[in-house]
């Protein structure tokens, strides 16, 4: 059976020949571009999981204040609710509830026969 090489392109032959010399420069070269493959890779890594912790730490920081501000909503809405005074009801009934008084039917306490 006859063996063939396998073609490569121009950076496999080159990365590939006397890749076992140390004494060559083309060997100091590709060992420093495979470092710098490395390092490059490793650093843009550290720089990824740096920006995914600043981002965790934003969204905890936005899920406290969400909590703080649903307390607070939670707070007013039953301060709101407290007052009872008979204006208040009323307008509320008539935005929030729909409810308008009909004309002729209502009479105020004061106007008695």
């Amino acid at each position: 059976m006859i063996r063939r090489k396998a073609k490569r392109g121009k950076l496999g032959a080159w990365w590939a020949r006397r890749a076992f010399d140390p004494a060559s420069a083309g060997t100091r070269v590709r060992l420093a571009v495979a470092a710098a493959l490395v390092l490059g890779a490793a650093l843009s890594q550290v720089m990824v999981r740096a920006k995914v912790m600043d981002l965790g730490y934003a969204i905890e920081s936005t899920r406290g204040l969400i909590d703080e501000l649903g307390h607070e909503h939670t707070r007013l809405g039953v301060a709101l609710d407290r007052e009872s005074g008979f204006e208040r009801m009323r307008n509320r009934a008539e935005d929030e509830l729909g409810l308008k008084p009909r004309v002729g039917r209502s009479r105020e306490m004061n106007d008695r026969p």
